[in-house]
């Protein structure tokens, strides 16, 4: 009788040891529709702090390097990942600010002539003079 007590309580204890666990909290993932409102949200915020400028005040250095910044041109050309835009207001074509595309959206093209909206940061001149952003959300209107 001993014998069969021992076997039993031995059969407890293995069953009781399984290695079978069973997870505390369901996994969840996320749906497309909630990375897209929490990218929205982001977008807001990161568009929030910035200060529109003019091509004046970029290229006499009134605006301090890695300042958040919101300009808006026109699109003369797009070449290897870079914009050049004029801008809006101004009608020389000599006056140009270079934008850097490092959007954190996607990447859709931007046919030249059209208006856009940049938000980024300032990121000095280039080596002609010509005001640099590095654009992380371009707008197009």
């Amino acid at each position: 009788m001993k014998k069969l007590i021992i076997f039993m309580m031995t059969a407890v204890l293995l069953a009781a040891c399984s290695n079978e666990e069973t997870p505390d909290t369901p996994e969840t993932q996320e749906t497309p529709a909630a990375d897209k409102q929490t990218n929205m949200g982001m977008e807001k915020g990161l568009k929030a702090g910035t200060t529109e400028q003019d091509y004046l005040s970029l290229s006499q250095d009134k605006v301090p390097i890695n300042s958040k910044v919101k300009f808006t041109g026109i699109v003369l050309r797009f070449e290897q990942g870079t914009f050049e835009l004029k801008s809006k207001t101004d009608d020389s074509s000599n006056e140009v600010v270079w934008v850097d595309d490092n959007r954190l959206s996607d990447r859709t093209e931007i046919p030249e002539g059209t208006t856009v909206t940049v938000y980024g940061t300032y990121d000095g001149k280039n080596d002609d003079g010509d005001p640099r952003l590095k654009g992380i959300f371009i707008d197009a209107e």
